[in-house]
């Protein structure tokens, strides 16, 4: 399971850059928070990826549990599942999260690595 607080810290860092680069900023600073929102691009596209399966999966539980739901799209519900948990799988195991837990009070600066096909982040003071 992928830590969640680590998950939304990134995107909260992701919004932040992207809300500094609006701003006027020296060319170095620029520069800089320009390459961490790339590196921060492709990791939050994932987990968007991977929250949105398990919405999605979420969604047909749902019907599949609800007694009102036509068997016919319980059947159709259930037959969907296995591809969608299988799809999340695959993004669990792409996003390798680590890191000591930190304060809330502590900025979280994600540093990214890429390690052959996986993507790992690393949040650091």
């Amino acid at each position: 399971m992928l830590p969640e607080q680590k998950l939304d810290a990134l995107l909260v860092r992701h919004e932040a850059v992207e809300s500094e680069l609006a701003s006027a900023l020296s060319p170095e600073i620029y520069v800089k928070l320009s390459r961490e929102f790339a590196e921060l691009g492709p990791v939050v596209e994932t987990v968007k990826r991977y929250r949105g399966i398990a919405s999605e999966i979420d969604d047909l539980n749902a019907l599949i549990e609800d007694p009102g739901t036509d068997p016919e799209m319980r059947s159709m519900a259930a037959a969907e599942k296995p591809q969608l948990e299988e799809q999340r799988a695959f993004q669990n195991e792409n996003v390798v999260v680590t890191g000591a837990a930190q304060p809330e009070e502590n900025a979280l600066e994600p540093v990214l690595h890429e390690d052959q096909s996986e993507i790992h982040v690393a949040l650091a003071r």
